[in-house]
């Protein structure tokens, strides 16, 4: 063996021997709106196109925001998760599983539409959102998850219109691939008896909630909303994001929200979880103190937490030495973590090597038998 491909042998990484079920996987429909085109009443799709929405050089788009957050390279993906058969990265069905399923031996992809949660979430009208959710959820179930098993499906919810989105979530929550509804974050924080129809569809369905950020927070009216300030560049808007998963996981804990829907299961995606940790210290360092204030929230936060919410793990907070993320791990309870690419975003994981130090039963409970037990699958 040559000096450079024993060098290259070292470098790939080591596939490790466990069940993979990825939580975060991100699709995109090849040419925008106009791929789910016939699934919008023909009287949307005359309001859409006189707007100018899904045509080139449109104003109006998922990509209309502000130079300031975006990617410094231009773009948040991974280069080479561009399909030879063209379109943006998880926009070809065959190229998607080939580069995800297949070379990173992931068993079960957990898709969802980051662009039609992005339209839902501040980009469209309350009406407009409504008509778009159901618009890409047709097409993702009809055209990716009916073709493939290894792919579920997290339908998008308007946030917008509550009601709305619970009535397409008992339309399309019963459909063969569809483990979770998409909750894209606003201003407006989970606890909010303002989202009570989402909670009750859901729960009726046993249909996890998972939520995940758009790329339009703190940029666009509406969406969610940094704390003490707004960043001044995509260096600091990524390294605060976890403020939106801290403000809504509070919510939820301290709401009453998680004893009026029992049954409700929510998951953060693509926040993080080291700052989980001393939230809950302090969250139930509170209640203690404060009893009075939340008298409806029967037992410590940190148990609703760990009885009903999850985290993924990407991007996953790499320190010098992986024991310290370790010893994190074992305090803080690696049952609330489901293992998650972020496919194919720039900074997306690898499970072959962000966990290759990881102790093998610790990759099983994490990669396999922690997601299980969450989604319905």
């Amino acid at each position: 063996m040559s000096a450079t491909a024993a060098t290259t042998e070292l470098l790939r990484p080591k596939k490790v021997a466990v069940e993979v079920i990825d939580s975060d996987v991100h699709l995109l429909a090849k040419d925008g709106i106009r791929t789910v085109w016939e699934y919008i009443p023909v009287a949307w799709q005359e309001r859409f196109a006189a707007k100018g929405v899904g045509l080139r050089n449109s104003a109006v788009g998922v990509s209309a925001k502000t130079m300031r957050f975006t990617h410094p390279t231009g773009a948040g993906i991974r280069a080479d998760a561009v399909s030879p058969a063209g379109g943006p990265p998880g926009s070809d069905r065959a190229f998607v599983t080939r580069q995800l399923l297949e070379d990173w031996d992931v068993d079960i992809a957990i898709v969802n539409a980051i662009d039609s949660a992005a339209y839902a979430a501040a980009l469209a009208g309350p009406d407009e959102a409504t008509v778009i959710c159901e618009a890409y959820n047709r097409y993702f179930v009809e055209e990716w998850i009916a073709a493939d098993s290894r792919y579920r499906y997290l339908l998008t919810a308007n946030p917008q219109d509550p009601v709305a989105a619970a009535t397409e979530i008992r339309r399309a929550g019963r459909q063969d691939g569809v483990v979770g509804v998409f909750l894209p974050p606003t201003n407006v924080l989970f606890g909010n008896r303002y989202y009570n129809p989402i909670w009750e569809a859901a729960s009726d369905l046993g249909l996890p909630v998972w939520t995940h950020v758009t790329g339009i927070e703190y940029v666009h009216q509406g969406s969610a909303l940094p704390a003490g300030g707004f960043p001044e560049s995509y260096a600091e808007r990524r390294t605060i994001t976890a403020q939106i998963a801290e403000s809504n996981v509070a919510s939820l804990a301290f709401s009453g929200v998680l004893e009026r829907y029992p049954d409700l299961k929510v998951c953060f995606s693509e926040f993080g979880f080291t700052w989980l940790l001393s939230m809950l210290w302090r969250m139930d360092d509170t209640w203690r103190a404060c009893r009075r204030d939340t008298p409806w929230v029967r037992k410590p936060p940190s148990e609703y937490v760990h009885d009903r919410i999850r985290f993924t793990t990407q991007p996953l907070d790499e320190p010098a030495d992986p024991r310290q993320l370790l010893r994190l791990i074992d305090m803080l309870g690696a049952d609330l973590l489901l293992f998650s690419s972020d496919y194919p975003h720039w900074d997306n994981d690898n499970p072959h090597h962000v966990l290759n130090t990881w102790p093998q039963e610790l990759r099983d409970q994490v990669c396999g038998a922690n997601p299980r037990a969450f989604w319905p699958l």
